[in-house]
């Protein structure tokens, strides 16, 4: 009785997995990627989800298959490496990869140390003053003897 149970359940799973496995057939020549969505959303039960940036980045396509896998489907439209996509539940995400490149750069940098006490005009020593690289970004406090160490930065041309 327990095999039975076993194997019926192995069965049942098996055909809802088949159930879900979709398969679609296309034949585009030179159409918009939206116009592929729309078809294949027809002829199955998903939905895309996309942004502006894939369509517009997206150039025509041209496709002809017939009763093949949907994923295989989806690879074979968004087979550039700027896109990507991701089966959710039903639907379907397809985001685009914008392609920065990073340029490397050498800088030739100079590193300047600056100390001191800062005073007030009646010469006694300030505490937790802010002092600022003027034009810069580098900044401290001073501590409470009025002493500062700076650090700063200044790129050679």
């Amino acid at each position: 009785m327990k095999i039975t149970t076993f194997l019926l359940l192995v069965f049942m799973s098996c055909a809802y997995a088949d159930g879900i496995a979709q398969n679609v057939s296309l034949r585009l020549k030179d159409a918009k990627l939206e116009d592929a969505f729309l078809s294949i959303s027809k002829q199955t039960k998903y939905k895309f989800l996309y942004s502006d940036d894939v369509l517009r980045h997206a150039p025509n396509v041209n496709l002809n298959v017939n009763n093949a896998p949907l994923r295989d489907v989806l690879e074979q439209l968004l087979n550039d490496d700027s896109f990507s996509f991701k089966i959710i539940a039903n639907t379907i995400s397809v985001n685009y990869k914008s392609s920065t490149k990073v340029l490397a750069t050498t800088v030739n940098a100079v590193q300047h140390q600056v100390s001191g006490t800062v005073k007030g005009s009646d010469g006694k020593a300030l505490s937790n003053a802010s002092v600022q690289v003027k034009g810069g970004a580098a900044g401290t406090s001073t501590s409470d003897n009025g002493h500062i160490v700076l650090m700063h930065q200044r790129t050679l041309p």
